[in-house]
């Protein structure tokens, strides 16, 4: 997954010491060590989680303000929503690098950058992309967005080897009502694992209040192999209906409805210690 850190749970152990067991809240057992860190998501929506991702880097990056520049910026990846917080109370900072390079023709065309973006776990990629303002649009713009892993700084990116995908915003009159819809697209491939995810949106006007989506993509709440399973959803102001479906896209799993004046999350994964002996 582009950007991606899964934090899974530490599963409880026993150390050997000088041939007797440690206790289990001695200095580097894993209790001790365990933190409050959880992977906590709705796999339904990474698709359209990457497209706010997507966006947030152009803005907090003012790529939508410099045409025919040139600049290096700094970026939360947690803001941004690329990794997680590392703590239960929020805080912390994880800043990638990016540099960008704009050019814009004339002031109606679409504004084209490249992006050589060093993320702070260490991965590098390349993204290339084509956006321009506009009301109509959810997010305020439209974007042509894509991205591709790069493995070095002198390897040629190869796509039927390295991780790649594409996200595009776009704005349409999708279900002939006179009103300017945004449509949503977004896919991401991972050549090495032989897995490819998408989605497919369109969020409503005049007030873009209502999404309805589909996507396919890793399910991990069911474990920590994951499976590919398919999701259908719709998504106002007060409440999210998500279906979710079985690697055959046919087979319904869940059909549930959330309301979304409450908080609610699915975790991946967990520590679960025995209070005695921290096994």
């Amino acid at each position: 997954m582009f950007f991606k850190s899964f934090l899974i749970g530490i599963a409880g152990s026993v150390m050997i010491i000088s041939g007797s067991f440690a206790a289990f809240n001695d200095d580097g057992t894993d209790y001790s060590k365990a933190t409050t860190d959880k992977w906590v998501q709705d796999s339904s929506g990474d698709g359209l989680s990457m497209i706010n991702a997507f966006v947030c880097i152009i803005k907090k990056s003012n790529g939508s303000t410099r045409p025919n520049a040139t600049w290096r910026a700094l970026i939360d990846e947690i803001k941004c929503g690329l990794q997680q917080k590392n703590d239960e109370g929020g805080g912390g900072v994880s800043l990638a690098d990016t540099t960008m390079i704009s050019t814009r023709a004339t002031d109606i065309s679409d504004q084209e950058i490249l992006a050589y973006f060093a993320s702070s776990s260490g991965e590098n990629y390349i993204a290339s992309m084509a956006l321009n303002a506009s009301t109509a649009s959810a997010f305020d713009l439209t974007l042509d967005f894509r991205w591709y892993k790069s493995p070095d700084n002198t390897t040629p990116v190869d796509q039927a080897v390295h991780n790649n995908g594409w996200s595009e915003v776009s704005v349409s009159d999708n279900n002939s009502d006179g009103n300017m819809d945004t449509v949503i697209r977004h896919t991401e491939t991972n050549p090495g694992q032989a897995f490819s995810s998408g989605a497919l949106a369109i969020t409503y006007g005049p007030d873009n209040a209502v999404t309805k989506f589909v996507s396919s993509n890793m399910d991990y709440e069911m474990g920590a192999s994951g499976g590919k399973t398919f999701f259908q959803g719709v998504t106002d102001a007060t409440k999210y209906r998500r279906i979710k479906y079985a690697s055959d896209g046919t087979t319904q799993l869940a059909d549930v409805c959330y309301d979304r004046s409450k908080e609610w999350a699915n975790t991946h994964d967990y520590g679960l210690y025995d209070n005695v002996t921290g096994a």
